[in-house]
Order: C-alpha cells, then sequence, then structure tokens
C-alpha cells in the first residue's frame, strides 16, 4: 500500500488496489469525504503529487500526479495525471504534459523483484522548475517538468494527433494511433542522474530532510539514525566507500602532483577506457556524521533464552537486522542510572571516598578522590557545586590514597560518641585528621608510618578498626585510642602472613613454595550489621594464589577461620556485607555474604554460613563458619571496584568494571541485575544535601553523581555482524558458546545476482567473539538449527545440529538438503556426520533424546549412534540413521517438542499433534484441518499448543475427547497485529511472590518480525481471569464512547485472508494485557472512569467479584512482569 499526502494537507491518495485509488478529502486533520477513482496503470509500483501549484477554477481544485507503473511490455513506464475535485473526484484519462510521459531503461532502473523503486517529488528554485526522483534503480534519476513553452507545444501536437485521429481517412487514424502510441513509450533522457553513492547508512526504509543539512534515515533493518551530511570530508585516509573493482577510469581524490597529473591524462588516449561520461573519483574521508542513533532489533528472526551470568535470571538473545546490519542483540532487565552531575577532566581516578564533617553528620561534606599519582580534596557545597581545597589542609595531596574514613569516638569505658576525627591511608602512611568547621580545614592529629624501608600496600578501615598490609605479607591491625584528648592508632596485632596459612584439613591449603612470595592485594573490615563500629573477622585476599581467607581475631594474634579456593584471577576488592535488615539475634533477615571483585573483571558472590553465640555480659555476636553458593558472574574485562549502594529502598552493593551490576537479596539468593554503567574505575554511595542517596563514579570521561533506578527496566546489547546476517542461533550451557547460522551477502547493485554464502559460526557467551566457522557448500543455504545431547555410561556430550537446503534456481520447490552434525571442543569446530535429505530441512528439535526434521512435506526422526572412546573419555558420533517417518502434510515449516510429543505446522493447512512411541514410532494424536496457514508454533504442555498465523492472529489448541477420538479444540484466537516469528518457554522478567499469590505465571516470550517482544502469562486463577475479562469488555466499552473510535473488541478481532468484517467472531482465550494496564492510568486521573470499567458485568461471566485493592494489585503484578 503507498499512501501519499499533499503538501498542503488537502489531499491524500492511497494505493491499495490494483487499478484504482482512494481519494481523501481532508480538512482540519480529519477525512471530508473520500472515493475511488479509477486508472489505467495496474500494475503501479509509486505515485507522488507534482510540485505545481495547486489550480483552482471556480470550486474546482486540479493536483497532478506522477504514477510508476509496469506496463503491458513489462516495461517501467512514468506518467502523470491530473486530478480534480469539487463535488466530486476524477482523474484524466489522458497524460498531463506538466511531466511528459517516459519509459525508464531497464538498464538504469532493472525489473522490480525484491525493492520497489520510489517516487520523490522535488520543488522548483531558482533555474529548476522542479521534478520527480526516481529512486531504487542502478541510478538516481531526475525528471524535471516540462516548461510552459512546451506544455503549448505538446498540446498544439496533441491537437493535431486528435483531429485526425477524428477523421474519415482509415490510413491517416491508423498513423495518427501509432504516433500516439510511440509518444507514450518514448523514452526522455533525465536532466540528472546519480549513479555512485556518498555515504552509508543502515539500510533506509524512509529518509526524511529535517533542516540544515540534518535528515532522519529510518531503518527496518537496522538502527535508525539522525544524520548531517557534510561538503568536507573528514581528514580520514580510508575510502569513503567502496568502489566495484569492475569500474573503469577511477581516481583518487589525494592523487596530485605533476608526475600523477601526466599519469592520468595519459588514460585519455586508453582505447580500453571509456571516459566520454567522466571519471568515478574514489574520495577519501567521511563526508556524513550521526546525531543520534535510535536501537532497533528488527526484524527478529530467531530468539534464545539463556542465562548468560549464571545468574538465575534468563536473558534473550535475538537474530536481528539484514543487509549491512545484521546483528545478535542481548536483551536483559537490569537496572537504570540517572545521571545528576559531572565532573569532567579527571582521568585515571582510581577510588573516591566521600567523607562527612562529623561521624554521625547526616551528609557527606567533602570528596576525596584518588588517581595513580596524586590526591585531590574537594569541599560538597549545598548548591550542588563542588570547590576545590587548596593545601593548606593536611591531606597528603602528592600521592595516590589507599583508604580513606570518618572515625568514631571511644571513651575508656567503651562508650562511643560523635567527632570529626578522618583517617587518610597512602602508601607513605596512615594519617588521623580532625575537621575544624571553622577554619574549613582537616588539619592532622597523628601519623602512622611503615616499617623502615617498607610502603602499604593496601587497607580497610571501618568506624573504630583499622587495619594497614605492607610489602611482603605483613599486616598491622590498630584501634583508636585516645590521649589526652587526641585519637592515636594502638596497634593490636603485628603479624607477617602467609599465602599458605590454612585452617587443619582444608581441600583449599597451597604448599608453600620458597619461590612463591606472599603479597596481600586486597582487605575488608567492614562490620556485617550497620549498628557496628567494629567486627571480628578480616577479609583477607592474596596475590598469585587467588584466594580469600577470612581470618578471626584471637588472643595470639589472627587466625584463619575458613578459606577459598583459587578464583580465576587477583582480587582487587573485598566487602563483607549483610543484605539483610536484622539487627539481632532475635530478628530475622541476615543474608552476611563476602563479594569480591577480581582483576579480570568477574565479581565472585559467596553466602557466609554462621550462627549465633551468646554472652554473659554482651550482645549474641555472630560465628561466621564457612562459604557456600559461591557465584561468579562477568562484568567484561576491566578491574572490578565495590561499593554499598542502596537503591529504592533496598539494600544492595553495586559491582564496577567494563560494566556494571546491583547485588541485592532475591528468592534466598544473591541476585544480579545489570546496570546501564561501562568502564566505572571507582564507587561509592554519596549522600550529600544536593545530592541525596546518590552514586559517585568515575569513569573516562571523568567523575560522575547519579542515582541507580528502575532496576526491572530492560537494556539492550547490540553485537554487531555487519554483512553477515543472522538468522538461526543455538546455546550450549556447559561449552558456554553460540551456535550461529548466518548469510553474509556482499554489496550489490540493483539488477545483479546476490551472492549469499551460509556459515556456521561458533562464539564465546561472555566476549561473542568468533571462535571457528564452519562453511557450508555452494548454493547450501543454513535454513534450522538446534542442540542435542548424548550420553555414554556416565559421560556426556551436546552437538549443534543444523538442517540446509540446496537452491537450484531451476526448481520451484527445494529437492535436496542435508542435516549437519557439529562437535565443538575448546576452540574448534568439527564436522562429526552429515546425512543427505530429499528436500529443505525447515525445522529442527529434539523428542525423548532423537532429532526430530521438518524435511518437506514429512517430519522425520533421526537416532544418533555414538559410542565411548574410553581412553579419552570422549563421545564420538559414529553415524546418523532414520529412525522414523511422519507424511501427512503439504509443507511443514515448523516443529516444537514437549516431552514425547511433538507439535507441527503445515504453512499450508493447520497443526497436528504427534507423539514418539515405542521408542521411535511417530503415531497421531489429534489434528485440526481449518485452513489455519501457521507460521511458528510451540507448546505449553503435552496436551496445549500456541501458534501464529499469516494473518497476523495468536491461536491455540488443546486435546480433547469427542465423539469417541480426541481432537483439537481451539480455544483461544487473538489479532496481534504483527508476524511472530518464534515462542520461547520462559521469561526474562524473575517470578515475584505477587504474581505467585496472583495465579499468573509467564510461560512464554514471542518476538515479531517487527521487533516486538511479547509475554504470555498463564493466569491459573479462574475468578480472576474472569474478573480481567470483564474489564477488558468495560475499558473497550469507556473508551469507545469517549474516543469515537472503533471498538478494542474489532481491533482484536482475528482476521482472515479476507480481512475483517462485523460478522467475523470476537478474539477469545487471549487477553490484552497493555489494554487491561490503561486501568491503572484510570484509577489515578480518572475514578469515576474507573468505578464505571469495576462495575461491568454481563450474563455469562456475572460480575467482578475482586475488590478495587486486589485488581490494583493483580494489574501492578501483571506489569511487572514485562
Amino acid at each position: 500500500m503507498d499512501v501519499m499526502v499533499h503538501p498542503k494537507g488537502e489531499v491524500a491518495v492511497v494505493s491499495c488496489y490494483a487499478g484504482r485509488l482512494k481519494v481523501l478529502k481532508l480538512k482540519a486533520g480529519h477525512i471530508e469525504f473520500q472515493t475511488d477513482v479509477q486508472i489505467a496503470e495496474i500494475n503501479l509500483l509509486s505515485l507522488a503529487f507534482l510540485p505545481l501549484p495547486v489550480h483552482q477554477s471556480k470550486s474546482k481544485l486540479t493536483y497532478t500526479i506522477a504514477l510508476l507503473h509496469v506496463n503491458h511490455m513489462q516495461q517501467l513506464h512514468l506518467v502523470s495525471h491530473d486530478l480534480v475535485i469539487s463535488d466530486s473526484v476524477e482523474l484524466s484519462y489522458d497524460p498531463s504534459l506538466a511531466l511528459p510521459p517516459t519509459t525508464i531503461a531497464q538498464k538504469w532502473v532493472p525489473y522490480p523483484t525484491e525493492t520497489l523503486p520510489r517516487l520523490v517529488s522535488l520543488a522548483p528554485q531558482d533555474s529548476f522548475l522542479g521534478g520527480i526522483l526516481v529512486v531504487g534503480g542502478r541510478k538516481i534519476l531526475l525528471y524535471e517538468l516540462s516548461s510552459e513553452e512546451d506544455r503549448q507545444l505538446h498540446e498544439g501536437k496533441k491537437k493535431r494527433l486528435n483531429k485526425r485521429k477524428s477523421g474519415t481517412d482509415e490510413e491517416e487514424k491508423e498513423k495518427a494511433k501509432e504516433k500516439e502510441k510511440a509518444r507514450e513509450n518514448k523514452k526522455r533522457r533525465a536532466s540528472a542522474e546519480v549513479e555512485w553513492p556518498w555515504s552509508q547508512t543502515p539500510p533506509a526504509q524512509t529518509i526524511s530532510y529535517l533542516d540544515n543539512q540534518v535528515f532522519y534515515v529510518g531503518s527496518h533493518l537496522g538502527d535508525s539514525q539522525v544524520i548531517k551530511l557534510h561538503q568536507n570530508g573528514t581528514s580520514n585516509l580510508e575510502p569513503t566507500l567502496p568502489i566495484p573493482p569492475e569500474t573503469q577510469g577511477i581516481r583518487r581524490s589525494s592523487d596530485k602532483g605533476k608526475k600523477k597529473a601526466k599519469e592520468d591524462n595519459e588514460d585519455l588516449f586508453d582505447e580500453s577506457l571509456d571516459l566520454r561520461k567522466g571519471r568515478v573519483i574514489e574520495l577519501t574521508g567521511k563526508y556524513l556524521s550521526v546525531f543520534q542513533t535510535f536501537k532497533n532489533i528488527a526484524p527478529i528472526a530467531d530468539a534464545i533464552l539463556v542465562d548468560l551470568d549464571d545468574s538465575g535470571q534468563q536473558q534473550l538473545v535475538t537474530c536481528s537486522g539484514g543487509k549491512s546490519s545484521g546483528s545478535l542483540n542481548i536483551i536483559r532487565m537490569g537496572a537504570n542510572f540517572q545521571e545528576l552531575a559531572i565532573l569532567p577532566g579527571f582521568e585515571q581516578v582510581t577510588n573516591i571516598w566521600p567523607l562527612r564533617g562529623t561521624f554521625y553528620g547526616k551528609h557527606h561534606t567533602h570528596l576525596v578522590v584518588s588517581t595513580l599519582s596524586e590526591t585531590y580534596i574537594f569541599r560538597v557545597e549545598s548548591d550542588q557545586s563542588f570547590s576545590y581545597l587548596n593545601a593548606h589542609n593536611s591531606f597528603a595531596l602528592g600521592t595516590p590514597t589507599i583508604c580513606a574514613h570518618n572515625l568514631i569516638k571511644r571513651d575508656t569505658s567503651n562508650n562511643y560518641s560523635d567527632s570529626s576525627y578522618a583517617i587518610q591511608v597512602t602508601p607513605r602512611g596512615a594519617v588521623i585528621l580532625e575537621y575544624d568547621s571553622r577554619l574549613d580545614q582537616w588539619l592532622e592529629i597523628s601519623r602512622q608510618l611503615p616499617k623502615q624501608g617498607n610502603v602499604f600496600v593496601a587497607a580497610s578501615v571501618n568506624s573504630s578498626q583499622v587495619v594497614l598490609a605492607s610489602s611482603k605479607g605483613i599486616l598491622d591491625a590498630y584501634v583508636i585510642e585516645y590521649n589526652n584528648g587526641a585519637p592515636l592508632l594502638k596497634s593490636t596485632i603485628s603479624q607477617h602472613l602467609m599465602y599458605s596459612d590454612s585452617p587443619l584439613d582444608d581441600p583449599a591449603a597451597l604448599p608453600i613454595r620458597s619461590w612463591l612470595q606472599t603479597e596481600i592485594s586486597a582487605i575488608s573490615v567492614a562490620p556485617l550489621k550497620d549498628s557496628d563500629v567494629s567486627t571480628r573477622f578480616i577479609g583477607i585476599a592474596f596475590w598469585t594464589t587467588n584466594q580469600i581467607k577470612v581470618y578471626r581475631y584471637t588472643v595470639h594474634g589472627l587466625k584463619v577461620q575458613f578459606q577459598s579456593m583459587p578464583l580465576p584471577a587477583m582480587v582487587r576488592s573485598l566487602l563483607f556485607f549483610d543484605f539483610g535488615r536484622g539487627k539481632t539475634s532475635e530478628q530475622t533477615g541476615h543474608h552476611p555474604c563476602l563479594i569480591a571483585g577480581l582483576s579480570n573483571g568477574s565479581v565472585v558472590s559467596f553466602v557466609l554460613d554462621f550462627e549465633w553465640k551468646k554472652q554473659k555480659n554482651g550482645p549474641d555476636y555472630m560465628v561466621l563458619k564457612g562459604f557456600k553458593d559461591m557465584k561468579i558472574v562477568s562484568l567484561g574485562v576491566n578491574p572490578v571496584c565495590l561499593s554499598v549502594c542502596p537503591v529504592e529502598g533496598k539494600r544492595a552493593v553495586i559491582a564496577s568494571g567494563s560494566r556494571s551490576t546491583i547485588l541485592s537479596w532475591e528468592r534466598s539468593r544473591v541476585h544480579y541485575s545489570p546496570v546501564v554503567l561501562k568502564d566505572v574505575t571507582a564507587v561509592s554511595a554519596l549522600n550529600s544535601t544536593g545530592y541525596p542517596s546518590s552514586l559517585i563514579l568515575a569513569d573516562k570521561f571523568g567523575i560522575k553523581i547519579g542515582r541507580v533506578q528502575d532496576t526491572d527496566k530492560m537494556h539492550v546489547q547490540t553485537i554487531p555482524f555487519g554483512l553477515d546476517n543472522p538468522h538461526r542461533i543455538a546455546h550450549i550451557p556447559s561449552l558456554k558458546v553460540f551456535g550461529v547460522a548466518v548469510d553474509h551477502t556482499e554489496p550489490y547493485r540493483i539488477g545483479d545476482d546476490e551472492d549469499v554464502v551460509s556459515s556456521f559460526k561458533l562464539l564465546d557467551d561472555q566476549q561473542f567473539r568468533t571462535i571457528s566457522t564452519f562453511e557450508c557448500q555452494n548454493d547450501e543455504q543454513a535454513m534450522s538449527l538446534t542442540t542435542i545431547k548424548v550420553s555414554v555410561a556416565d559421560e556426556d556430550a551436546t552437538f549443534f545440529c543444523m538442517g540446509t537446503t540446496f537452491i537450484d534456481p531451476g526448481e520451484t520447490e527445494p529437492r535436496r538438503g542435508r542435516i549437519v552434525i557439529l562437535g565443538a571442543s575448546g576452540h574448534s569446530l568439527s564436522l562429526a556426520a552429515s546425512e543427505d535429505t530429499n528436500g529443505c530441512v525447515y525445522a529442527l528439535s529434539t523428542v525423548s533424546g532423537l532429532l526430530a526434521a521438518a524435511v518437506g512435506s514429512s517430519v522425520v526422526v533421526y537416532w544418533l549412534e555414538v559410542s565411548l572412546d574410553k581412553s579419552t573419555n570422549t563421545i564420538i558420533l559414529e553415524g546418523i540413521r532414520q529412525a522414523s517417518e511422519w507424511n501427512h502434510n503439504y509443507l511443514v515449516t515448523s516443529i516444537a517438542s514437549y516431552g514425547n510429543r511433538l507439535v507441527v505446522a503445515d504453512q499450508f493447512s493447520s497443526v497436528s499433534l504427534l507423539e514418539l512411541t515405542s521408542g521411535t514410532k511417530l503415531s497421531t494424536i489429534a489434528r485440526d484441518y481449518s485452513p489455519l496457514w501457521p507460521i511458528s508454533v510451540d507448546a505449553f504442555n503435552e496436551k496445549t499448543i500456541i501458534g501464529s498465523d499469516d494473518t497476523l492472529n495468536l491461536f491455540s489448541f488443546t486435546v480433547e475427547q469427542a465423539g469417541g477420538r480426541k481432537v483439537l479444540r481451539r480455544d483461544g484466537y487473538y489479532h496481534v497485529g504483527d508476524v511472530v516469528t518464534k515462542f520461547l518457554r520462559g521469561s526474562i522478567a524473575l517470578p515475584t511472590k505477587a504474581a505467585t499469590e496472583a495465579g499468573m505465571r509467564p510461560t512464554h516470550m514471542f518476538c515479531t518480525a517487527s521487533g516486538r517482544i511479547g509475554v504470555v502469562i498463564d493466569e491459573l486463577e479462574e475468578r480472576l481471569s474472569n474478573d480481567l475479562t470483564l474489564i477488558e469488555i468495560g475499558m473497550s466499552t469507556l473508551l469507545t464512547e469517549q474516543d469515537d473510535e472503533k471498538s478494542h473488541r474489532k481491533h482484536r478481532a482475528p482476521r482472515n485472508a479476507r480481512g475483517r468484517t462485523d460478522a467475523d467472531e470476537a478474539a477469545f482465550g487471549f487477553l490484552d494485557g497493555d489494554f487491561l494496564e490503561k486501568l491503572l492510568t484510570l484509577m489515578d486521573e480518572s475514578p469515576n472512569d474507573a468505578n464505571k470499567v469495576l462495575g461491568t458485568s454481563n450474563e455469562t461471566l456475572g460480575a467482578i467479584l475482586s475488590d478495587k485493592q486486589a485488581i490494583h494489585q493483580a494489574l501492578e503484578t501483571l506489569q511487572n512482569m514485562h
């Protein structure tokens, strides 16, 4: 369908039927009337209004439209007609003389097979009369409008020709008709043409000029962009765009000098070069800049749900894009970062510590910012600004800071009170400072230096304890003691630690090696409870061994309580943290953990096993017993830093490196929520008067302040593939690899043959690097992909299974294909087995350990023959053989399995449910024979089917007993308005307690060709299901009355090949979740309308039984599930 609106906004023309145009007369943005006009141009490709003034005569308005069509001789023909609008609408039969008809040569615009050429109207300016651009061919052609003199000349010729046609001489009449026909098919020379592109964008579907050389480029196959074109390119020496090698007369724009000029002139005498049309100049540099990019994941050809970071939360990976914008997209629910302020210009920041003026002060007043070589001190002003403190303060500024912290005051009776003391630890010493609010300065009170010839390498401080690590594993622990009211560091422990220190009979113990020196990399003495000012435990991490040891204070010094196994990389940051809110042993909600940030970009979390100990003269205290539930999540490659980070009232920790994540406690375990932050080098919690409950962090752009919010927001990470268009994907969790089937298409000019090369790529699932590639044969195209797991004895192995077809242009239907079994091990792919098929392998699935393939009109089940190589304990695939075949369809294009059952979709018919019996035999359970034309199917369970059809509907079937046999009863039919390409079991949103209590369970996600992602939620409770159905009816009635638009009932009514009529049945079995959630807005903004909806009732369902609060809670729960 082609739609064109006149620039004045008074009339629109729509092409939606062959041989007809629908003309809409508009007034104030609304349709005044509409009618159809007949046209002779049956096969219309494009239309446009000519840039002519509207001719007004009495009550008639005359517009001129240009039509590009394919005539009866299979030629592209450009013609224009006058459109006259008065009380009626007329379209002139004769062509308009404003744009004389012309035939466009196929060498310029080849016969369209995929992309249709389009007409673009160009307004007149200066000496240019205006015209029509023809785009979408090998050249961009411009046809200028006729001048007034030319029109009068053509008008005279036309009158003379009509006079000859109406004469009595039959011979003259015949000659006149032939002359008229020749004029209509005459080829006009284009006024201008553009043969070579200037710059490159994602494949454009639409281009709109905004202003000042700025354009909006809308793309269906890639991201949409706002771009600006420049007259002068950048200084980049790379070619602007590649020019086909067969092009002659190429000259680089940078060719200069006498020698080059002489060589160029010699080209003029080269008889092999035709330079009459000039040269093609190969430009260098870029002439286009991108202002803004709008993320697009359409079209989604395939998708998979995976847990990439072992966090328990699924992520959606889609095969998206096309042409030059193929991509994989990782879609996940996570947190958002709201940026509030930025301090640019700071580079190589390693850490940040906010300080308060007093220990019990509510707000932070100063910032200590450390880089690799120096330290900066800032005052946090109340008006959201920062001021740099000069060198009159006693902070050490010419050296990096290891740690800074506020200190509490303790008297001789162990009573604690407020103080204005803080400590700064640098490699050269630990300094206690006091803040003088009158002078606004930090003054040194006392200093602790490292031992002679040594430096401090790590430190950790809490309110009353200081732990300093020197090189060679020396650890000094101090408490704050006051002498005449002045704080001093009193040594409690000075101990030489060894990386080999271990509890007795610990399996993680490491032997002593004389050549391996002990070095400490990170320390944590953070109390597990916020109310504590000290701790009995110290967490210490060691270089080279990559171990974390938890030491306990004893009268004899530090003693190893327990330790971790060696971790994948060195520990750079360490933090004790209790995710629970319990403050005493009587209270529940204690979730103590130890979190470590590694140098390789991973974050490790341990849950601490603990118990409470009672003491006679004091509160109960927590005793840690060991690690459990270790979890490792990769955040990229940069070292990870840690900080406490309250998020929306929850206790949480933020871990930042190449990427960032929020750690919180959900469903009895540590939960990870990704944050949209990248390459963070330092992070800390900030609570100032201008920035309450915020985060302050450093990255390569400077220091930023913001807040973490929307912890369940959806985020998209794109892995560009360029000309490699991924269209099938599978995942093997045990190997942490993806298998992706891609089609590579080199750019080709319109009219040239498309060269497609299929291959299979093996990617690691963390960095998405290509590990290995399997190339398909010539004319072979990958069509389907899955994985299959086989077992021999106690050994398991998983293989990739790829279905292909061989393309033969002479065949109307593929007759050859094959199933390729690929093994992945280490960093390589191997061809394990291959089996030829008698047709295209449209789909693959696994059922009861067997491989099911949709081959042409049949479903074939294969058995993989495997054996075990006992010398290497590896499984060897010896072959693949056919076990069973079921051939009762026209064209099977989609299959899905559940247990030992298969759902089969016949593209030209409907769906069937099969069962694998006797181990290898396929038998029919039930079939539907209606003309449904399904595209994609999946199973809810062993009895229920969900699917989509080619008229953009969702459907569901359930197996029932009727008349002594099993049948498929359609119990759901709903117009979703998009082509659903994939159903996936599961959800990227984690189930919540509220959803479970409401009886809502997300069963499936689905992806569409336009890039939409939907969630199918099963409502288990009949009462709430009836209430939501009544709410949808009430909302539809209310909004139809208010907006005078078509009802929601008609909008969601299932379509068929005939379109939609008033007699069509309404949607059933599905409810529109987005539409239901509008009631939440009504409850807040229009309570009276909401009460009308809640009062809906009918004879079948009765009235709404749930109260308003329960409905509100149910809709909020529904909203949080997508």
